[in-house]
């Protein structure tokens, strides 16, 4: 009887984890480091095609940081805390990112970059 319960709750667990992989079957994580004039991004170049990409968001700064990614635009973090956000990337190429700073409804960009994605 233990072992039927067990085994029923080691099922429910494996079944929860294959539905929370994401659809394309793997995610990275590129970690974005925002100060009040600076940004930077730890990878500006990943081989992960079809893939989600977890960017991570640590705002070193005194007022609020966002980023803006291939149309994605992130909450506003605020200063001295940390924020993810997940973008799915369907295929290769190179996308334009701005990190911003300030409100959500009026941001200043503070840089701009290109995220390159290759095969």
């Amino acid at each position: 009887m233990h072992a039927r319960t067990i085994a029923a709750a080691l099922t429910a667990l494996a079944a929860v984890a294959v539905l929370s992989v994401p659809a394309f079957g793997q995610t990275f994580q590129v970690n974005v480091t925002e100060k009040n004039s600076t940004c930077a991004l730890a990878l500006t170049t990943v081989h992960k095609p079809h893939t989600s990409i977890v960017f991570h968001m640590i705002n070193n700064g005194t007022v609020a940081h966002g980023l803006l990614i291939w149309g994605v635009h992130s909450a506003m973090i605020p200063p001295k805390s940390a924020g993810d956000i997940m973008v799915d990337f369907h295929r290769a190429g190179t996308f334009r990112y701005a990190c911003l700073a300030g409100t959500y409804n009026h941001p200043r960009v503070i840089k701009r970059g290109i995220f390159r994605i290759r095969a």
